[in-house]
């Protein structure tokens, strides 16, 4: 109740600018799925990967207030189901307030706060989330769009080894194949802290963080954090389906470097929403 009560915070705070009759309604909802290779953050066949189900909602409101910025306030659900290792089935509740401007006709600048609380099937895991996004997307041509971003988030969980920082920049560009439909090609670079797993009875590898008992993989493990750097290269295909319905497949390739190992991951992710 404490991290639903901070949630209900931020609305309030991000509910400070007045959305008057003439705000524009959003609405995002959906479900899918996918499969990543490496929940654990290991290295060869030490990998322990699942598929997983997810859903979203999303609500909100824009509203221009000047001839090239607008102002937008929306809050969601995002959740992510895990048959295999019920320890990492999350529930996010998120809110987010933003700024669009048109700094020239072809390029936009976006600057967002956000924050919200997640729960996990292992409530060591439960956090409040917060942290703030900028980016700058320039229509390069009718059918190529480039796009430029920073993003900070604080996951502040209940237990330390669990929360992290991170420090994201990226780079994306995005084709219009189609009038119904984008491919989207990024790179990124994370900077962050990851949990890393072993046995009990390994010594502490250097260059860990913190150290508690954890059987999300496996008996008699212990599980503790360290620095890592992700580079990450993803591609996105957007088609709309019919009317506002819309289909969304993903593919992410990490290679990961940390103080302990380094290790790859491959995220596939799809679903299919409506939107207004």
């Amino acid at each position: 109740m404490k991290r639903i009560g901070r949630l209900l915070s931020l609305l309030i705070l991000f509910s400070g600018v007045s959305f008057a009759e003439s705000a524009e309604p959003m609405l995002d909802l959906g479900a899918g799925g996918g499969y990543d290779d490496n929940l654990n953050n290991a290295s060869g066949d030490q990998k322990e990967g699942a598929a997983f189900a997810s859903t979203w909602v999303l609500l909100g409101v824009s509203k221009k207030v000047f001839e090239k910025g607008s102002l937008y306030l929306d809050g969601g659900y995002e959740g992510s189901y895990f048959a295999d290792f019920s320890d990492l089935t999350v529930s996010a509740l998120t809110a987010k307030a933003g700024f669009l401007y048109s700094i020239t006709d072809t390029t936009l600048i976006h600057l967002s706060p956000r924050g919200g609380v997640r729960y996990y099937g292992d409530s060591d895991r439960d956090a409040t989330v917060y942290g703030a996004l900028i980016s700058v997307r320039d229509r390069i041509s009718p059918a190529f769009s480039a796009r430029a971003a920073y993003r900070y988030t604080r996951n502040d969980a209940e237990e330390s080894v669990f929360s992290y920082d991170s420090h994201r920049l990226g780079v994306s560009g995005e084709i219009k194949v189609r009038s119904d439909s984008y491919l989207t090609f990024g790179y990124a670079a994370n900077f962050s802290q990851s949990p890393f797993y072993q046995t009990a009875t390994a010594p502490t590898s250097p260059g860990g963080k913190g150290k508690r008992p954890s059987d999300t993989f496996g008996t008699n493990q212990v599980v503790l954090k360290t620095d890592t750097t992700a580079h990450i290269l993803s591609v996105d295909w957007d088609q709309d389906l019919y009317r506002r319905i819309y289909l969304r497949l993903g593919y992410a390739y990490s290679f990961v470097v940390s103080d302990l190992e380094n290790y790859t991951d491959n995220f596939i992710s799809g679903g299919i929403g409506y939107r207004f």
